[in-house]
């Protein structure tokens, strides 16, 4: 049985109100140190799995106390980075979000253990030739420029949870690519970049499987406006001037599309907000992009600063005094973004719920 926590029957649980989200998420996450409420989980005796995706009793009993003990790590990692200076901080934080993720992927599949679990299935070796003259070439180095390779392994795994298969070794993020895609970040990226985000605002959307047919309502009533980003999607979709509700123009696919194009997602981020994003993953080919759940994205872009930490710390160390090479306000960003929503994520993935938390206001 391979599960895939984004195909499970999950549902969202009612709002939960807090003055501190993250440290919610971490009360929740706290709860599954324990090896009994894991396997409750596993066996379908709590949580929202229903009878997809159960554990036999035996193998619940022994997989949860993996499950609960990554998590006693992962919060550890998390503490240590929450000390650290920006110097450091991506590594330990890092290893947390990996061994959230190993967590997350037992939790799902009862086909591989913990030791099937050994590597990153992110590497930085340059396999192409314009990848190995960047790495030899010190002087060309920026942040923005700096990338992650997928191999086999946790990453992988951690893909195929959210639905995202047949990544090929090879196919590469950029740390830009990773930025210009997240949407939280959006206003604070396109500020210091020229209006570069790959990600739009959006008002509505409906799609429908059969045949496929693909409407969004993207929150803007200028068609040269979403055109400055996604005029790449103008062979699949016909983008009108047409306005729904007098406040968002109308995108639809053409009759020639059969799927839901690889190069295209729609996200809703904790902080609020929905948005189209447009392709994080450059793929092997050298051709086609490819887009990829938020989660995905982070994991790749926390492995890349954390090699960074570790391998080229005089690049790093400068970057993070201010070093034009690299934008600190942005990982500064990213970095605080990350830590809260991975978390959350990985806490989604574990229960199979959908938990939404907010800092409640008064009125008046």
């Amino acid at each position: 049985m391979r599960g895939t926590f984004f195909q499970s029957p999950t549902r969202r649980l009612p709002h939960i109100w807090t003055a501190n989200p993250e440290q919610a998420i971490w009360d929740l996450l706290r709860v599954l140190q324990q090896p009994a409420a894991v396997e409750n989980i596993l066996t379908g005796n709590s949580g929202a799995r229903g009878g997809e995706n159960v554990f036999s009793s035996e193998l619940a009993g022994r997989r949860s106390r993996d499950i609960a003990y990554l998590i006693v790590q992962a919060e550890e990692y998390y503490r240590s980075a929450e000390v650290a200076s920006l110097a450091t901080r991506p590594l330990p934080l890092y290893y947390g979000m990996l061994t959230l993720s190993k967590a997350a992927i037992l939790a799902w599949n009862d086909e591989i253990s913990l030791l099937d679990l050994k590597y990153h299935g992110l590497d930085s070796r340059p396999r192409s030739g314009d990848l190995k003259l960047y790495k030899e070439t010190p002087d060309k180095w920026t942040l923005s420029d700096e990338y992650a390779s997928a191999n086999s392994g946790v990453f992988t795994r951690l893909a195929g949870l959210y639905g995202v298969q047949n990544i090929a070794v090879g196919d590469v993020f950029t740390f830009d690519d990773i930025l210009k895609t997240d949407a939280e970040l959006a206003v604070a990226y396109n500020r210091m970049n020229n209006f570069g985000s790959l990600t739009f605002p959006l008002y509505s959307s409906t799609v429908s499987d059969d045949p496929v047919k693909i409407v969004m309502y993207p929150s803007t009533r200028s068609v040269d406006e979403f055109k400055k980003i996604f005029a790449f999607i103008e062979p699949d979709f016909e983008i009108s001037p047409a306005l729904l509700h007098d406040q968002a123009i109308t995108v639809t696919s053409r009759n020639h599309l059969l799927k839901s194009p690889a190069y295209l997602g729609f996200e809703h981020p904790d902080v609020g907000g929905r948005y189209i994003v447009g392709p994080a993953l450059n793929l092997s080919d050298g051709k086609k992009r490819r887009y990829v759940p938020r989660p995905i994205a982070d994991y790749a872009g926390m492995f890349i600063l954390s090699d960074l930490v570790r391998y080229r710390p005089q690049f790093w160390v400068e970057v993070v005094r201010g070093d034009p090479r690299g934008n600190v306000g942005l990982v500064s960003l990213f970095v605080a973004s990350c830590r809260r929503r991975f978390a959350h994520a990985m806490l989604n993935a574990l229960y199979g719920e959908r938990f939404s938390f907010g800092t409640a206001a008064r009125l008046g």
